[in-house]
């Protein structure tokens, strides 16, 4: 079975639509409509309910769904700081060769609800004090945050921050071998303050 095929119908199932999940995947239309034309074939099962305005999954399709993301929702589901202490404590250092897809790509949150949620509140009406930022009275009317990551052979970098790499063309003998070929989950971490900076997960390495 074709990983990119199970991304673009979790897509199109996602989107309600072939012509937006094929924006989103960047592909034509009709590529959309093949892979998930090969899926159902290679299934012999119905996946998709389609009409003239939308896009759902059958049963069988919901099912099929269920089980693609039911572990990475189990893993997110349990992640907490003694889950990344012990996967940080699990981990050796050992030389590898290694292979990942170059991937980019950036989300946007309206914070404002949450953090008023919080118990925040003064700083969202006339009696927030931000005096030690400014003289004049300033209050806050929304809170947004933007996150960017991109990564190729040359580092990552994110919302700014760079961490760059050294690669030899001819790797030495007798290393293990790593690709990620398949969706993973991804980390990035100040090592000095030990504290997240991002947390991610890539559906699509092809």
């Amino acid at each position: 079975m074709d990983l990119r095929h199970l991304v673009t119908l979790r897509t199109v199932v996602d989107k309600g639509s072939f012509s937006q999940a094929a924006e989103e995947l960047e592909i034509s239309q009709p590529a959309v409509s093949f892979q998930i034309r090969a899926l159902e074939e290679r299934l012999q099962i119905r996946l998709l309910t389609r009409t003239t305005r939308s896009v759902s999954p059958t049963l069988a399709g919901e099912r099929l769904m269920n089980a693609i993301g039911h572990r990475f929702d189990e893993i997110e589901a349990k992640l907490d700081r003694n889950l990344f202490t012990n996967i940080q404590q699990a981990l050796k250092s050992t030389p590898v060769v290694f292979t990942m897809p170059r991937f980019g790509f950036d989300s946007a949150s309206e914070l404002t609800d949450t953090l008023k949620g919080l118990g925040i509140h003064e700083a969202f009406g006339p009696n927030a004090d931000f005096s030690r930022m400014s003289e004049a009275p300033l209050h806050l009317d929304a809170v947004r945050h933007q996150a960017f990551i991109a990564v190729d052979e040359q580092g990552v970098e994110a919302a700014g921050a760079s961490a760059y790499v050294g690669a030899s063309s001819t790797p030495p003998p007798q290393q293990r071998v790593v690709t990620l070929d398949r969706p993973f989950l991804f980390f990035i971490y100040d090592a000095p303050t030990n504290q997240l900076l991002f947390i991610g997960q890539l559906m699509d390495p092809s």
